[in-house]
């Protein structure tokens, strides 16, 4: 195994400013790897050949171990960047997070036609052979597009994308009294989330003077919740939307318990959101659905609560249980905060992060 590494180039699409594009460029940074970025905009796609060919020869001049390559959906570029490190003599290592088809099922609620489907079917899969290596999400993410593409397992690697920690750590509780309790969801409202099964869950316990809902963000499915909140009546919920940073915090730290993901669509099978890694990063104890991937990392009562997906009932139920069961709450929040820094944290994960490029590096070189 090579003792020290050294240089990488990061390429691809993506914004610097967006934590789970450069995730790894931190983790990497954290070790003292020096990361030469090569970034593109999306609104550079029609100049791709242009720019890279323009900076080939400086690229192909660098001392780098590996190309590390990210983006969001296919690219014409993926073809460049493999060109350059078969000239190089040096690993291709891709990281993936969803694929154009799946990205298309989870945004248009499984809408998609056969042509759609086919050009993605093979965007996709060329996604998966020209890499050496690929990092995902989870394990179940592995075993899902395994089927699907049919590519080497041995050129997957699990890595747990953890939280942005300068930001999502343990705060001290805002709240005033014990009563009610505060359940909290934040995010995006997209599909695979299951925002109707909450309402549908707020809903079964509007009677429940204790028990108080907030949710914040704002997304593709927002619209749906603020009616389904009027039509039944809710007062028991508060629909947010987007907020400021300052005043994100402010409502976070009177949270009790963090609301995950309760969809059935596929992408809720393989992923374990931001918001779950965010809430265990702050200590709270988080309800999400049981699903291969969550159990990758949970354990039902120890470390988060489980429920079943796009069912309403068993949702509430759970939250009646933490709800009026202060002990649990507070074990599985200490415990989640314990497996985070132990599998989920920025010094955990980079030192995982090293070791596999070494790894990769090493093995490429014998061949």
């Amino acid at each position: 195994m090579p003792k020290k590494l050294k240089n990488v180039l990061y390429i691809g699409y993506y914004n610097e400013k967006n934590p789970r594009s450069v995730k790894i460029i931190n983790l990497l940074k954290q070790k003292s790897v020096n990361v030469i970025e090569f970034p593109f905009k999306v609104n550079e796609k029609k100049y791709i050949i242009k720019k890279f060919l323009k900076n080939f020869k400086k690229l192909t001049r660098l001392d780098i171990d590996a190309i590390i390559y990210f983006c969001d959906f296919f690219s014409i570029l993926i073809f460049f960047v493999k060109l350059l490190s078969v000239i190089k003599r040096i690993p291709l290592i891709s990281k993936f997070d969803i694929s154009g088809l799946y990205h298309k099922l989870d945004r248009n609620n499984n809408k998609i036609n056969s042509y759609q489907f086919l050009k993605s079917f093979l965007l996709d899969k060329i996604q998966f052979i020209l890499p050496n290596f690929i990092y995902f999400l989870t394990n179940a993410q592995i075993n899902h597009f395994h089927k699907r593409f049919n590519f080497s397992r041995k050129k997957c690697k699990r890595l747990f994308m953890g939280a942005d920690e300068s930001l999502f750590y343990p705060r001290k509780n805002k709240k005033k009294s014990l009563f009610p309790i505060i359940f909290g969801y934040w995010g995006t409202y997209i599909p695979f989330h299951g925002i109707q099964y909450i309402i549908e869950a707020v809903k079964l316990l509007k009677e429940d003077k204790n028990i108080k809902f907030v949710m914040i963000g704002k997304g593709q499915k927002y619209d749906q919740a603020v009616k389904l909140k009027e039509t039944y009546k809710l007062e028991n919920i508060e629909i947010l939307g987007y907020l400021p940073i300052k005043e994100f915090f402010n409502q976070i730290c009177k949270i009790d318990v963090s609301l995950g993901i309760y969809g059935n669509l596929p992408k809720a099978t393989w992923c374990i959101t931001n918001k779950v890694y965010e809430a265990i990063a702050m200590g709270l104890p988080v309800i999400t659905r049981i699903s291969p991937a969550n159990l990758e990392l949970f354990t039902h009562r120890k470390n988060g609560f489980l429920c079943k997906p796009a069912n309403p009932k068993s949702l509430a139920q759970a939250i009646l249980k933490l709800a009026y069961d202060k002990k649990l709450r507070e074990k599985i929040g200490k415990n989640g905060l314990k497996l985070f820094k132990k599998k989920c944290s920025n010094l955990s994960l980079a030192e995982e992060l090293i070791n596999s490029l070494k790894e990769v590096i090493k093995t490429y070189k014998k061949f």
